[in-house]
Order: C-alpha cells, then structure tokens, then sequence
C-alpha cells in the first residue's frame, strides 16, 4: 500500500458535496431531529458507543443506492432522513465493521471476497479493505468519500497512513470526507482542522471538549 505523506494546512481547501443530513423520523438508535449541516470538508462524526453515528452513515449510503445485505439496509433507511446536496459527484463508502458483519455482506455480492475475510482477523480485514480504497482512489475524485470505523484493529503504522489517506482525499482529489472514530489518534491529527460532530449532544464541538467530555 503507498504511503502517502500527511497534509500540510497550504494545500487545504473546502469542497463540501453533501450540504447536510437530518434524521426526520426515529431509527434505532437515532431520534428524529439530528442534523448536521456540513462545514469543513473533513468531519469527523463522534460519541460513545451505541449513539449511532454508524447508523447516520448508513443512512446516507442508502440514499446513494448502495446495495448490501445487512438487515439496516433492507430496512429502507432513506425514508429515515433529508440530505441536501450539491450536484452529482462520485461517492464511495467504506465499511470497517468487519469482525462485527463477516456474514453480513461488508464486502457486498462479492463472495470470494467473503470468503477471503472470514479467515481473517479484525485487523487484516481493515487492511484489506484500506488497500482495496487506496486502490480505487482516483475514481472518486471531487467527489465524497465514508470511512466508518477506519482504525478498529489497526496498528499506529496503519492509523498513520490512513492519516495520509484521509489528507490526500481532501486535498488532492477534492473530496468530502465524512469518518466515524473512537480513535484518538486520527481525531487529533486533524484537531485544527476538521469539523467534529457529536451525535449524542446533536451538536458540533472541538476536539479538546470532545475528548473532555469522553474522560468525565
């Protein structure tokens, strides 16, 4: 996998696709009335376990027209919400749930693939998958990009080149970058610079609030 190297705050520049998302009726363990409007073209989407930022993300990917085999997915959750958005633009969508889906679906209708994950650990599978998105990276140029649950199982060397990734997207290729974390250390590698929204208080907050609150 290419290394690539972190941003630097020169290179920067907001390209936001997906203007705001909000939850309009109940979806377990979402409540109606979430929203996040979108500012910065990095956002990191924050809480504790259990609050649904994974849910949010799989929200919106429904609304892309993705298709997958979970049983959120046959639910329908577009019904669930509002996304105002800019333009057409490519969209791709990674999920790092694999140790929690590997009869699931998280690699879609690809069966080898399947097959593949389930002789692999937590880790192994977000390295597969992190290679598999580095690999495709230059189809989603000006464009958005869903990273959910990135860092489960990774190492530091593997958290930094996602680092990397995430800073390449946004300033080389234009996206918009939308992540869901518990990992301290991408939230703050991008601390000055993202956008943090906290799911469970339904507002954005800073990086130093944040992990504050998540210590108290």
């Amino acid at each position: 996998m290419k290394h690539i190297k972190p941003y630097n705050e020169s290179n920067t520049m907001d390209n936001i696709y997906i203007k705001s998302v909000e939850v309009t009726s109940d979806v377990f363990p979402l409540k109606s009335g979430v929203k996040v409007t979108f500012d910065k073209s990095i956002c990191f989407i924050v809480g504790d376990n259990g609050v649904g930022k994974s849910t949010l993300l799989e929200c919106i990917r429904d609304e892309f027209g993705y298709e997958d085999e979970t049983y959120l997915r046959r639910q329908g959750m577009k019904k669930h919400i509002i996304i105002e958005k800019e333009g057409t633009f490519p969209f791709k969508y990674v999920d790092f749930h694999g140790d929690d889906r590997k009869f699931s679906g998280s690699f879609g209708k690809n069966l080898s693939l399947q097959i593949q994950q389930m002789k692999l650990s937590s880790g192994q599978v977000s390295i597969s998958l992190l290679n598999d998105a580095l690999g495709n990276i230059e189809k989603v140029r000006n464009g958005v990009v869903i990273l959910d649950e990135p860092c489960r199982g990774q190492s530091i060397r593997n958290k930094m080149r996602l680092i990397g990734l995430i800073s390449a997207l946004e300033s080389k290729l234009n996206c918009q970058v939308i992540v869901t974390t518990h990992s301290d250390t991408l939230l703050r590698a991008f601390k000055d610079r993202a956008q943090y929204f906290d799911i469970s208080s339904n507002s954005d907050t800073t990086y130093k609030d944040f992990m504050i609150n998540q210590l108290s």
